[in-house]
C-alpha cells in the first residue's frame, strides 16, 4: 500500500484514459480507475470523508450500505466523475446521442452503526486522516443541511437517529460492481466529494440548484470500492495467536467478570456468545448461533466492556416509550414515497454485537408500533433474517450478529440460552487495561470469530455415544433430545475456538456439558423463585403476544389488568 506518494488527481488521469480509449464506456473506465486507485483505499495520507470538506476533494470512507435500491441516473458521459455539471445547456444534453450518455447507480451509505471508537481510530491511523476533521464534524455539517426548522431528511436513513454520524450518496459507474452490492455490507470507498439531491418523490426533477427545495446531502463519485469484513479488519489475526489463546482467554474472562459483577460463569458464557458466527443455514436450523439472556442483575458496565473488545456494538433499549414512538422501527421499510428505504434499528454490518436491554421496559402498554417492533425483533432472533417491508411485499435479508439480552427475569424474546446471573461483587467498572492488553484481546477475539473448526469423525462418534448413554440414564440436560445435543455441540464448538483449536476435541465437549449443567442448576433455582412469584400473581405476559393499543384493547386492559410490568415471567 503506497503511503509515501499521494494518489493521482482524478481529472488528469481520466482525461488521459479517455484519450487512450476514446470508445470506452463509463463502466470500462470505472474498472480501470478502480484498479489504479485501489491501493489508496486505506492509505492514511488520503483525507477521511467529512461533509465539511470542499467539493472536489479526494476522500476515503468506511461505511455501511443502507439503501441499494435507489436506482440509476442517466448522465452525459463527459460529466462522469465531475463534481459540477458540464457547461452545455439542457438542449445540448437532450440532444446527446446514446453513445454520449452513461448510467450510474446510486446507493445511500452511512457511518458503520455502533462502530467502536478504537476501531475507527485503527482504520483512520494517521494524522492526515483525523487531525483536522472527525466524525462529529461530519455529522454537524450534515445537520446544517436541514431546511429551516425541519429535522434533516437524511435522519430516516440512519439506523440510530440519536447518533446518526455521517451519510452520503455513492455514485457508482461500474454496473457489475453496483449489482454485486447488498444492504448492510461494510465497504471501503475512495471517491470525489460532491453534493446531490436526496432521493425523494421529486428526485428526478431536482437539479440541486440553490433555488431547489430538495434537500442536499454529500455524495461521493466512486473511484474504488472494496467490501470489508469488520470482524477481522480492525485486528488482523496473527500466526502466533493460537499459542497465546489460553492466556488471552483467561484475561478476557477476568475482564468480563468485573463487568458482570463478579459472576465468573456469566463471563464465560458471554465470551462464548461473542464468538458466535453462523456458518451454515439449513432451513430453520442455524449452525453457529448462540444468543444469550443474562437476567437478574443490573450491569451498567457491560456495554463499555463489549465496546472495548469488539469493532461494533449496538445497544438497543426496550423501554416502552421508545418502542411505542412512531419513528422507532426495528426493521427497514419503504412505502414508495419520500427518501427511499427508511432505516431499521437492526440494520447493522455482519458481526455487530447486539446488546438488548429489556430491564428498561418498565410498566405500561405496548401500542401498535411497539407490538410491531417486538415482533420484528423476535422474528429476527428466531430466523436471523431481518424483514425489509415494502408497500406490497417483504424481503428477508440474513443477519449474523452475536446477541446478549439483559432482563429482570427470563426474557420475553426467543433466546437460545438463559442464564440467571449470580453477582458476587459490586457493579464497578472493570479495571482499565493497557493498550497492549486490549490489542491482544481484540486480535484474539477477531481470530476466534473468523477461524474454522473441523470435527474429526471419531470425536463426533464418541460425543454421540456419550450423549445417547447419558440420555438413557435420564441425566438432566439430555432429556431434550436433539435440541440439547445441537445446543451443546454449538457450545463445544465455541469452547474449542476460544482455546485456539482448529479441531474439536472431547475436552471441549465435556467442558460444554459442564457449563450447560451449571447453567441449568441456576435456571432450576430461578424457576422455583419465578413460579412462586407467579403464584402470587406477579408474573407478566409475553410482550410479543400483546394486542395493539386500541380503545377496545384499553377497555379490556382495565378489566383484566393486562399490562407490562417489571416482575419476570416464569
Amino acid at each position: 500500500m503506497p503511503t509515501a506518494t499521494a494518489p493521482p488527481s482524478p481529472a488528469p488521469l481520466l482525461a488521459a484514459l479517455r484519450a487512450e480509449q476514446p470508445r470506452a464506456s463509463a463502466a470500462a473506465l470505472a474498472q480501470t480507475l478502480a484498479r489504479r486507485y485501489a491501493p489508496w483505499l486505506g492509505a492514511p495520507d488520503v483525507p477521511v470523508f467529512a461533509a465539511s470538506r470542499a467539493p472536489g476533494t479526494l476522500v476515503r470512507w468506511r461505511c455501511m450500505l443502507q439503501d441499494t435500491g435507489l436506482g440509476r441516473e442517466l448522465v452525459r458521459a463527459a460529466d462522469c466523475w465531475r463534481v459540477e455539471a458540464g457547461d452545455g445547456d439542457d438542449d445540448d444534453a437532450a440532444a446527446a446521442s446514446d453513445s454520449q450518455l452513461a448510467e450510474r447507480a446510486v446507493v445511500y451509505a452511512c457511518d458503520v452503526p455502533g462502530w467502536s471508537a478504537w476501531a475507527r481510530r485503527s482504520w483512520q491511523r494517521g494524522a492526515a486522516a483525523a487531525a483536522d476533521v472527525g466524525a462529529d464534524d461530519a455529522a454537524e455539517a450534515m445537520r446544517n443541511m436541514a431546511l429551516g426548522d425541519e429535522a434533516p431528511a437524511y435522519l430516516d436513513k440512519h439506523p440510530q437517529r440519536e447518533q446518526p454520524g455521517a451519510g452520503a450518496l455513492l455514485k457508482i459507474y461500474d454496473d457489475e460492481l453496483a449489482d454485486s452490492l447488498r444492504v448492510t455490507q461494510c465497504v471501503d470507498v475512495l471517491g470525489v466529494l460532491d453534493s446531490s439531491a436526496l432521493p425523494g418523490a421529486d428526485w428526478a426533477d431536482a437539479d440541486g440548484s440553490a433555488g431547489s427545495s430538495t434537500p442536499l446531502v454529500p455524495a461521493l463519485h466512486v473511484l474504488a470500492l472494496a467490501p470489508v469484513d469488520l470482524r477481522v479488519s480492525a485486528a488482523a489475526p496473527s500466526e502466533a495467536q493460537s499459542a497465546g489463546a489460553a492466556e488471552a482467554r483467561q484475561e478476557i474472562s477476568a475482564y468480563l467478570k468485573d463487568a458482570l459483577a463478579g459472576d465468573e460463569l456469566a463471563a464465560e458464557w458471554t465470551l462464548l456468545a461473542l464468538l458466535a458466527r453462523i456458518h451454515s443455514r439449513r432451513g430453520p436450523l442455524l449452525l453457529g448461533s448462540l444468543s444469550l439472556n443474562l437476567s437478574g442483575a443490573t450491569l451498567p458496565h457491560l456495554h463499555g466492556a463489549l465496546q472495548a473488545l469488539l469493532p461494533s456494538v449496538l445497544r438497543q433499549s426496550l423501554a416502552l416509550p421508545h418502542l411505542n414512538e412512531a419513528r422507532t422501527r426495528m426493521a427497514p421499510s419503504n412505502d414508495g414515497a419520500g427518501e427511499g428505504l427508511r432505516a431499521g434499528r437492526l440494520q447493522c454490518v455482519d458481526g455487530t454485537a447486539l446488546l438488548i436491554d429489556e430491564t428498561e421496559m418498565g410498566e405500561g402498554t405496548l401500542g401498535d408500533r411497539g407490538v410491531r417492533n417486538i415482533r420484528e425483533l423476535s422474528a429476527m432472533l428466531t430466523s436471523r433474517k431481518l424483514a425489509y417491508n415494502f408497500s406490497y411485499s417483504t424481503f428477508d435479508f440474513d443477519v449474523d450478529a452475536p446477541v446478549v439480552v439483559l432482563s429482570t427475569g427470563k426474557s420475553l424474546l426467543p433466546i437460545d440460552v438463559w442464564l440467571p446471573t449470580s453477582p458476587s461483587a459490586s457493579t464497578s467498572a472493570p479495571a482499565a487495561a493497557s493498550e497492549e492488553q486490549l490489542s491482544r484481546w481484540r486480535t484474539y477475539v477477531a481470530t476466534a470469530r473468523s477461524a474454522e473448526l473441523a470435527i474429526p469423525e471419531q470425536v463426533a462418534q464418541q460425543i454421540q455415544d456419550e450423549f445417547v448413554a447419558a440420555r438413557k440414564e435420564g441425566q438432566a440436560g439430555f432429556k431434550e433430545g436433539q435440541e440439547a445435543l445441537l445446543r451443546r455441540m454449538g457450545v463445544a464448538r465455541f469452547v474449542a475456538l476460544s482455546n485456539g483449536l482448529s479441531e474439536m476435541d472431547l475436552a471441549s465437549w465435556r467442558r460444554a456439558v459442564e457449563l450447560d449443567e451449571l447453567r441449568m442448576t441456576r435456571v432450576a433455582a430461578a424457576g422455583s423463585a419465578t413460579a412462586a412469584a407467579a403464584a402470587n400473581g406477579s408474573a407478566r405476559p409475553s410482550a410479543a403476544n400483546v394486542a395493539p393499543d386500541t380503545p377496545e384493547r384499553r377497555r379490556e386492559a382495565r378489566t383484566s389488568g393486562d399490562t407490562l410490568g417489571s416482575p419476570p415471567q416464569p
